[in-house]
C-alpha cells in the first residue's frame, strides 16, 4: 500500500489564463440568468469570447510565453508554496 502524498501541485500560470478567459466569457453574465435561462448563458458566453477573441489570444499567448520563460529561461518549475500546496509554473 502506497502512502498518500500530503501536497498537491497547482499549474499558476494555466490557472491565472483560464480565470482571466472565464471572467472575459462572463462578461454581463448574472447568476440569476444562469439559473434561469442556462442554455442563453453559454450562448452569450460563447458570443463574449468571439467578441473578444483578440484579448483572449492574447491571453494565451501570454500565458505560453510565461510558462517558457519560468521553465525554460529561468529553469524555476516551483514558484513557491503554501502550506501543502507547491506553485508550479507547468
Amino acid at each position: 500500500m502506497s502512502r498518500r502524498r500530503k501536497t498537491f501541485n497547482v499549474p499558476l500560470v494555466q490557472s491565472v489564463a483560464g480565470l482571466a478567459i472565464a471572467n472575459i466569457a462572463t462578461k454581463g453574465i448574472t447568476t440569476s440568468r444562469l439559473i434561469d435561462h442556462p442554455v442563453a448563458t453559454i450562448t452569450a458566453a460563447g458570443e463574449n469570447l468571439m467578441n473578444n477573441k483578440d484579448d483572449v489570444i492574447k491571453l494565451g499567448l501570454g500565458s505560453l510565453v510565461a510558462q517558457f520563460v519560468a521553465t525554460e529561461v529561468l529553469r524555476k518549475r516551483t514558484i513557491g508554496s503554501i502550506g501543502p500546496i507547491k506553485l508550479k509554473a507547468a
